[in-house]
């Protein structure tokens, strides 16, 4: 310890550390040992002088990224003003004089955008930090963008692809081999603001057909003006008031992820006065979802985010004498609920596309749905075709018991039959229950008249007509030739295709027991129909709990099994975590029997695996009824270019097999790159040459040789933030700035880089001509004087070069602007082979 270069390493990191907030006008080099007192070290510690012109930069507002701008510095003060085009995009309230200079097209000084603005401008990582105080800020929602920083992306190909491949053979009996093969291919092109979207399946079986099947193929531009998105193309209608069927036409609809997040779903607007200056605190269900601090006078807010679901909000003013004033604003949401003030539309046109049907009618339907006010929300809509047409209209409503939504629908139809006119209620409810811990979250009844017709339903009654008809033509030939056989009549035929639902009942509630009694949970469907006597009753009834880490559910269902008939299930499982090789695995017990009779009882354990947890693994052993017992083993592999999975089997009387794929494939000018993730909005972010970088820390997703990472799953219309970091693995290139932003439309593909440092990495030692260490922490120049590292302890140097330099010169003393120059460099540690003269 009684070395001084030890000093001298702790002085040198601390000038390092403290640079950035060093305001002094040099630093006392005296107090480095040996030649370092007298070396050049005034970079560490002088400020770089920010060049005049325009630069551009990263700027946060309190914090907050508001995207990238080019400003303007001038003046000895480095005074910075912003172009009018940029000034509303800060988000802040302008004072008098800037209004009037944007009025005016010119151009804004910082210092004159807002009341108390202060600015710190980093050129060294090009990002400009405005401070303003919350009066001189716009009050606008936590994560939302202003749709003048959405980004469109560029031009690319798009592939995601998830392939399964199955297999089972019999040991016994015939010993019969069955292969499945099952491709899911999303497709799509990218050409400026419009996408082109195909979505295919393609389906093997080695003793049946195999067929390609197009599911949806379209193009697609979203338009931020209106907050819309047009769609062209086949693809499907919405489930919202009516039944969602396949269709060839056009759609223009509310585009709902561009709204901001409070005013996607429904939630009341919260209005009160307060006397004085004021803290307003919302609870719902006992948690704080919201405080603010307000001045006298009235006050609303707008962008309450309450849990989905429910749970009045409690309105907590407290004064500033310490007065408490609540009051309870009544929250509860049904699907077709808005919030105040915010409205969604769809128009359609187009014709009908349902498989399996030769009657295909040109329609055109649309729906308009309105938050009316904290207590109601008015929707409507319509479907008119050549020979149908129906009208909905309806209302939610938000009280104090819970909220409700009741809607009738008016449809007539022009069968072969006659015309049929009639009508279908619904009425749907859902609400949290304070005092219970119940959250209903919905409970929905629908009764259709016998002559109602849904689009669906007449779209079926004219194909099953024309089948009927060629059902009796074939009936009249074959008796024509003396061959018996039974006839059906249209009702009976038409059953037999279809079922209208005359009487419908949803449920889906959760009851919370309270303390550590667990939750009870049921869920449950039940239909009957005017064309048939059968009735439809699918429920689970559960319950679920734990003990400390021991997890464990109780629950009976009735469903209909593979031979289409109805059956009630009974099913137990526990769960207990456990360590296996010091990574945290789950064993899993499980029994489960079929009206009252044992089916299967299994044991299985389940876990991550590999160093960094990319393995996903599943061990089972069985049980089966009738002796039959088998163990199966399921892995998946997270690989950055594609997931890979894997099955197998081993049982009394079969074995079986199956393999597993899914990724994305991005084409992009120039690059072509994969990520083992799906998703449909990219982001390819490129550090060149910087390879084996892991983005967000998530090493399943990696930058390749050239530098180049995709990751799929981007969030659209919101700013996505993305940093790469080292992992163990070496890479080519050093990262100059690690993190980088986006804003993406739905779909697109931007193309984001980071600046890396590509040159070479030389550790080489030199020294004095009388064998003395070089001054540490003196800088190293090239022969083109250009700074390229700097010499550290034991006189190593520490270069960055595209080539080992053929010769270095190094600062000595700064008072009397000595250096020294090695030539003929050689990349070694003895120091004796490079004299510094």
């Amino acid at each position: 310890m009684n070395n001084p270069r030890y000093l001298s390493i702790l002085i040198f990191l601390g000038i390092q550390h403290y640079t950035q907030n060093l305001y002094a006008e040099g630093f006392d080099t005296s107090l480095l040992v040996g030649n370092s007192k007298n070396g050049d070290i005034s970079r560490f510690y002088i400020d770089d002088k920010i060049p005049e012109g325009k630069q551009l930069v990263d700027v946060y507002v309190n914090q907050e990224w508001k995207g990238q701008f080019e400003i303007n510095v001038t003046g000895e003060h480095a005074e910075i003003s912003f172009e009018p085009v940029d000034v509303n995009k800060l988000g802040l309230n302008l004072s008098l004089s800037a209004k009037q200079k944007l009025a005016q097209q010119k151009t804004i000084l910082l210092n004159e955008l807002a009341k108390g603005v202060t600015s710190v401008l980093d050129i060294n990582k090009l990002r400009l930090d405005i401070n303003a105080p919350q009066i001189s800020v716009k009050k606008s929602e936590v994560g939302y963008v202003d749709p003048s920083y959405w980004q469109q992306g560029i031009s690319a190909l798009i592939l995601s692809y998830n392939l399964n491949y199955y297999n089972y053979k019999e040991k016994k009996g015939s010993k019969s081999n069955n292969e499945n093969f099952f491709a899911n291919i999303h497709s799509g092109i990218n050409l400026g603001a419009w996408q082109f979207r195909d979505e295919s399946n393609y389906s093997y079986y080695s003793h049946g057909n195999s067929q390609w099947k197009n599911n949806t193929r379209y193009v697609y531009k979203a338009f931020s003006q209106i907050t819309s998105g047009l769609t062209i193309g086949d693809f499907y209608t919405p489930a919202t008031l009516f039944t969602s069927i396949s269709f060839r036409g056009a759609s223009l609809a509310t585009e709902m992820g561009m709204l901001p997040n409070s005013s996607q779903g429904f939630a009341p607007i919260i209005r009160g006065v307060a006397q004085t200056n004021a803290l307003v605190s919302v609870y719902q269900n006992e948690n704080l979802v919201f405080q603010e601090n307000v001045p006298p006078g009235e006050f609303s807010f707008r962008d309450i985010q309450p849990t989905a679901g429910g749970g009045d909000l409690l309105v907590v003013v407290q004064e500033a004498d310490g007065r408490r004033e609540s009051f309870t604003v009544p929250f509860s949401a049904v699907p077709d609920m808005l919030k105040e003030g915010v409205y969604r539309y769809n128009v359609i046109l187009g014709e009908s596309r349902i498989n399996n049907t030769d009657y295909r009618p040109k329609f055109a339907q649309g729906e308009f749905h309105y938050g009316l006010s904290n207590l109601v929300t008015l929707y409507a809509g319509g479907i008119a075709s050549e020979d149908y047409y129906s009208a909905l209209i309806g209302s939610g409503w938000n009280f104090r018991f819970g909220a409700i939504s009741a809607d009738i629908t008016h449809a007539s139809a022009d069968l072969q039959t006659g015309k049929k006119t009639g009508q279908s209620f619904r009425l749907a409810y859902s609400k949290y229950m304070d005092a219970t811990l119940t959250n209903l979250t919905l409970a929905a009844y629908r009764y259709s008249t016998r002559d109602y017709y849904s689009f669906v339903d007449s779209i079926y009654a004219h194909d099953n007509y024309k089948a009927w008809k060629d059902y009796q033509n074939d009936i009249a030939q074959q008796q024509n030739n003396n061959n018996a056989i039974s006839d059906l009549d249209l009702s009976t035929f038409d059953a037999l295709r279809g079922s209208r639902a005359k009487n419908t009942f949803t449920i889906n509630l959760n009851q919370y027991l309270g303390g550590q009694r667990g939750v009870v949970f049921l869920s449950g469907t039940h239909r009957n129909y005017w064309n048939t006597d059968e009735s439809n009753r699918e429920y689970q009834l559960g319950y679920s709990n734990n003990y400390k880490d021991i997890a464990y559910n109780l629950s009976v269902s009735k469903l209909r099994n593979y031979d289409n008939k109805e059956e009630t299930r009974y099913y137990f499982n526990i769960s207990v975590p456990i360590s296996f090789f010091d990574k945290r695995a789950n064993i899993n017990t499980s029994i489960y029997a079929a009206d009252s009779r044992y089916q299967q009882s299994t044991i299985s354990m389940s876990g991550t695996a590999g160093k960094d947890d990319l393995v996903n693994y599943t061990l089972t052993g069985s049980n089966q009824t009738g002796g039959n017992n088998l163990v199966g083993a399921n892995v998946s592999y997270r690989h950055p270019y594609s997931t890979l999975s894997a099955s197998y089997t081993e049982a009394n009387n079969y074995r079986q097999g199956g393999l597993g794929a899914r990724g994305t494939v991005v084409a992009v000018p120039n690059h072509i790159v994969f990520s083992g993730n799906t998703g449909n909005t990219y982001t390819l972010i490129e550090a060149p040459m910087a390879n084996n970088m892991m983005v967000n820390g998530n090493k399943a997703t990696l930058t390749n040789n050239q530098g180049i990472v995709l990751v799929p799953n981007s969030i659209p219309y919101r700013t996505n933030n993305y940093t790469l970091t080292n992992t163990e693995m070496p890479s080519n290139a050093e990262l100059v700035g690690n993190t980088t932003q986006v804003a993406p439309y739905l779909g697109a593909v931007n193309y984001l880089t980071l600046t890396t440092d590509k040159r070479k990495t030389f550790i080489i030692k030199a020294s004095l001509e009388n064998n003395e260490s070089l001054p540490f922490g003196t800088e190293v120049l090239n022969s083109k004087k250009e700074s390229i590292g700097y010499v550290g302890q034991s006189s190593v140097l520490y270069l960055k070069s595209d080539e080992l330099p053929s010769s270095l010169i190094i600062k000595l003393n700064k008072a009397e602007k000595m250096e020294c120059v090695v030539e003929h460099l050689i990349n070694t540690m003895d120091k004796n082979s490079n004299i510094c003269r």
